[in-house]
């Protein structure tokens, strides 16, 4: 991402633009986008990816993190650990993505049970780190946990 010069100051660093309450004034939201100097529009499960990358794509300042939030991680198995696979090819093959997330913890919901939530967020910090990109953390209500992954994993580089 070249982040060189830019008369635009404000940036968005946790969109959600696929997500359907955007869907009656989307052509206003890509406006007003249009006007900062970057947009990192961040996926919650397998299902909205694509449409992340397809906006991103029509949006020269727009980028995408891609992951799988807690309240979706119990969606996660349903094909196995294809989900892994899915996001490492995902997040080769495609420029626009520079992150991983919005992953974590919510034991305040607990949409997802907390064991599963537990294993998705430890495999997808591990992805993180094998392709060197930044992780974006959604914890609510589970900090000692999420100390307790993200210690077992080592960010000396």
């Amino acid at each position: 991402m070249d982040m060189g010069r830019d008369e635009r100051y404000l940036v968005d660093t946790h969109a959600h633009l696929h997500m359907p309450h955007f869907k009656s004034d989307f052509q206003d939201v890509l406006e007003r986008t249009s006007r900062l100097r970057f947009v990192l529009n961040v996926s919650t499960s397998l299902n909205d990816i694509q449409p992340c990358i397809d906006i991103a794509k029509n949006l020269g300042n727009t980028y995408v993190a891609i992951g799988i939030h807690p309240h979706d991680s119990k969606d996660a198995f349903k094909t196995g650990t294809e989900y892994l696979d899915t996001l490492e090819k995902t997040a080769t093959k495609v420029n626009r993505v520079i992150a991983i997330g919005e992953i974590g913890l919510d034991y305040y919901r607990n949409l997802s049970p907390v064991d599963v939530q537990k294993k998705v967020f430890a495999d997808q910090v591990a992805l993180a780190l094998h392709l060197k990109l930044p992780i974006i953390l959604h914890i609510r209500d589970s900090y000692n946990d999420t100390y307790d992954i993200l210690r077992a994993f080592s960010f000396e580089n």
